[in-house]
């Protein structure tokens, strides 16, 4: 059996997190996996609710200190604390997802002999992931885009994997969810619903995403209706409520924080869109095209991995208001043949992007790891 440890912060709960689960999840019997945190937030939350077991370690330190002085100090301090968690648990790779537990799990990790793989989930082509990703023994890179943009030295030891994205469920639930909100929020039932899926980023773009909401509104031959779901990563809330006001959107357009039930918010809406810049993947737009909802996104970074414009989607300059502007409002008036597209759009999601292909990737990655390690010691 192969024991695998998945440390995690804690505090945020992004496309790393849920692509990280997916995978927890179709493990089999041969792999033992075991999920770390180290504070409380909205990843303990869920994993409370779902009765899914957890370890808690807040005395491993998390830093993200730009110098370099307080980074070797996590480390350093790290490096007295890891080593015993792994051997009690009788881990033999740790394998981490974001900058902060490539620090303070991976290097202390690899630095005490265990085999480690570095999950790169963004376009980072800075010398510091470079220089620290070299206590990797495996890199991972979620598209072409992050792969194309990590340093030479990474690509020896790199490989693509594409993300997994879990197909919806069809039930009932999704037309009373529907019902509620229509209902609590005094909707048209003949309305449209416009979504934007994110962390409240900059790079995502949420105040672009009211721009042009307050466009749509005045050039749609039907009311339309926008919700913005993400956790608050930027403290971008005041800023994001500002400019809701400034265009008197109160009652159009309406941030709901992190949301759990991600697949009835997606069944509901008649058009999703993903103004981001420099996506390393764009899970959004992947779950949009399970849950059979038209996307818009930037023609940007690894959106473009996954978007043929006009044939499973439709991509937009960034940043462009008027590009954004015109193609959505093609899509909420009908004036393209929508059917045809989100079926491919469902078709294409399905096939490339399942959980099971990319589980048996990780098994085989997983394995060779392994395998790599008991040669070395042979």
């Amino acid at each position: 059996m192969i024991h695998v440890a998945y440390p995690f912060v804690g505090d945020t709960m992004g496309g790393a997190w849920h692509s990280t689960f997916s995978l927890i999840k179709q493990l089999p019997s041969a792999i033992e996996p075991k999920i770390y945190l180290q504070k409380k937030g909205p990843i303990s939350e869920y994993l409370d609710s779902q009765k899914e077991p957890y370890s808690w370690f807040p005395e491993v330190k998390v830093d993200c200190s730009p110098t370099l002085i307080n980074q070797i100090s996590l480390i350093t301090h790290n490096k007295k604390i890891v080593p015993a968690i792994l051997k009690n648990d009788q881990i033999d790779i740790v394998h981490t997802n974001d900058f902060r537990n490539h620090l303070s799990w991976l290097i202390p990790s690899k630095l005490c002999g265990y085999r480690t793989l570095w999950h790169q989930r963004s376009a980072d082509a800075s010398r510091k992931t470079a220089f620290y990703s070299r206590f990797a023994d495996k890199i991972i890179a979620i598209s072409h885009y992050v792969h194309e943009n990590l340093k030479k030295t990474m690509h020896r030891r790199s490989e693509i994997v594409f993300n997994p994205v879990e197909n919806f469920e069809q039930n009932d639930y999704h037309k009373t969810f529907k019902n509620e909100i229509f209902l609590n929020y005094g909707i048209e039932p003949h309305a449209k619903i416009v979504l934007y899926f994110g962390g409240l980023l900059s790079q995502k773009r949420p105040l672009f995403f009211v721009r042009l909401a307050s466009e749509i509104i005045k050039r749609s031959r039907s009311p339309v209706y926008f919700f913005m779901l993400g956790q608050d990563k930027e403290n971008l809330g005041v800023e994001l409520y500002k400019e809701i006001q400034k265009f008197s959107l109160q009652e159009k357009c309406f941030y709901m924080g992190l949301q759990p039930n991600v697949a009835s918010w997606l069944k509901l809406g008649d058009l999703t869109i993903v103004p981001a810049e420099k996506e390393g993947f764009g899970r959004v737009i992947i779950e949009s095209m399970l849950a059979k909802t038209p996307v818009i996104a930037s023609n940007h970074g690894g959106h473009k991995e996954i978007i043929r414009s006009g044939k499973n989607g439709f991509l937009a300059e960034l940043d462009n208001l008027e590009d954004f502007l015109s193609l959505s409002l093609s899509c909420l008036n009908n004036e393209f043949n929508l059917e045809t597209i989100v079926n491919n759009a469902y078709t294409f999601s399905t096939q490339k992007f399942s959980v099971h292909l990319h589980r048996d990737k990780m098994m085989s990655i997983y394995f060779s790891l392994v395998s790599d390690k008991k040669e070395k010691i042979t």
